[in-house]
């Protein structure tokens, strides 16, 4: 059985236009990021996360009752492909790490071990 990872077209559409607005205008600010002050990317960054919220593309993992898309797994997985092109990406469409996928999951539990206890992490056969 083989996979279909086709998308529809609405979907290729969005997709086309993440590729389109990442090459316009997040690869051109990579060189020149450093230099930017703080107060200045502030500024352009919010610009640019608008064009992606108007898009419906903005926290694209989260679930659609905490303001994400409700995307499936397929299309967040084309839409990384894609944002992952461009280190500033991450954080316009808001899917940078460490916030991206842990939005409303329940928190990990800690373990503490007896001092001088040896953890090996290994998995079980």
């Amino acid at each position: 059985m083989a996979w279909d990872f086709e998308t529809d077209p609405e979907f290729a559409e969005q997709l086309a236009w993440m590729r389109s607005f990442i090459d316009r205008e997040l690869i051109p600010l990579e060189p020149v990021f450093d230099e930017l002050p703080t107060g200045e990317w502030l500024a352009v960054k919010r610009h640019l996360q608008e064009q992606v919220k108007e898009r419906g593309l903005w926290g694209a993992f989260l679930d659609p009752k905490l303001g994400g898309s409700g995307f499936g797994q397929l299309k967040l997985a084309q839409m990384s492909e894609i944002i992952g092109r461009c280190m500033l990406s991450m954080t316009v469409f808001g899917v940078q790490a460490p916030d991206s996928g842990k939005h409303g999951a329940p928190r990990p539990r800690r373990y503490r071990f007896p001092e001088g206890t040896m953890v090996v992490a290994e998995p079980s056969r």
